[in-house]
């Protein structure tokens, strides 16, 4: 009994050993003609890819967790503006003689999130004349990332107020 061993060639089903115009391209690059031939990926192959695309999500996920802290710092500091200025307004809508007696300390509206806020207010003339004070308004908090922060708001006030009366 004599058993036939059937041998097949490495290129027998290879697309690169067939004889059109761009088989002949393959053919004459040896770096082609290496991996014309191939069924699948290695592991190693594998094992790169997923490492690339491990270091290109792990620097998407490092960039969203830094726009995250920004957006959280910026939505603090509008929010202190707004805070600054709805008292402004109040002091611009007080009398002169009202500004001057106002308490150094100001309150905080309900809807206020900053963490810890404190405001103060302080009068101090302008000039040399008694009609223009420079009120001076200031916002500390501490900060969500964390710190401590603050804002200020200078504004004048004449004697005759808004109106000019």
């Amino acid at each position: 009994m004599t058993k036939m061993i059937r041998t097949f060639s490495p290129n027998q089903h290879c697309p690169a050993s067939s004889n059109n115009s761009n088989q002949r391209s393959i053919q004459s690059n040896p770096v082609l003609k290496k991996y014309a031939c191939q069924k699948g990926l290695t592991f190693v192959e594998i094992l790169v890819a997923f490492m690339v695309l491990t270091v290109a999500l792990l620097a998407a996920v490092e960039v969203v967790a830094k726009n995250n802290q920004y957006l959280g710092r910026l939505r603090e500091h509008v929010q202190a503006m707004q805070v600054l200025r709805r008292q402004a307004e109040i002091i611009r809508n007080q009398t002169f003689s009202q500004i001057l007696s106002s308490p150094s300390n100001f309150s905080m509206p309900s809807n206020v999130t900053l963490v810890n806020p404190s405001g103060t207010m302080s009068v101090e003339d302008s000039y040399s004349e008694d009609m223009i004070r420079k009120v001076t308004l200031r916002l500390d908090w501490e900060s969500l990332s964390g710190g401590a922060q603050n804002m200020e708001l200078v504004t004048n006030v004449t004697k005759k107020g808004l109106n000019g009366k």
